[in-house]
């Protein structure tokens, strides 16, 4: 099979995280728990996952807030960032440099399709 892939998961409710674990058995991507969302940037240039999943509305801080973090930071400024949020706010998501909008609730295939366009359009990008 191919290499594992990883994410890391951006998101204060155990609930969403055990149901994107359960969406992504048998396929060779394996998700980390970011423990606290302040944590989200240090961990991905740690980690250097395949993508991010991003959750919006969270205590202490917002999904917008970390998204922008990400970006302005060299390591992780590529790492492609799926949105998963209630809020439908597709445009404010892509132009804060979001690669996919994904809104609640998410399908097993809406999840599984993002994550596999983001991780392609990355791996065509590193050939270029």
């Amino acid at each position: 099979s191919a290499a594992r892939r990883r994410a890391l998961v951006v998101e204060d409710n155990p609930g969403a995280f055990a149901l994107y674990q359960r969406y992504l058995e048998g396929t060779d991507w394996e998700l980390d728990a970011v423990p606290h969302p302040r944590l989200a940037a240090d961990m991905a240039a740690a980690v250097k996952p395949d993508a991010i999943i991003l959750d919006v509305i969270m205590p202490e801080t917002d999904g917008w807030a970390i998204l922008q973090a990400l970006r302005l930071c060299p390591v992780t400024c590529t790492v492609p960032v799926i949105i998963c949020s209630v809020v439908n706010d597709r445009e404010l998501g892509l132009s804060l440099g979001a690669s996919e909008y994904l809104t609640k609730p998410v399908s097993r295939n809406q999840f599984i399709q993002a994550l596999e366009r983001v991780a392609q359009s990355r791996s065509e990008a590193e050939e270029d």
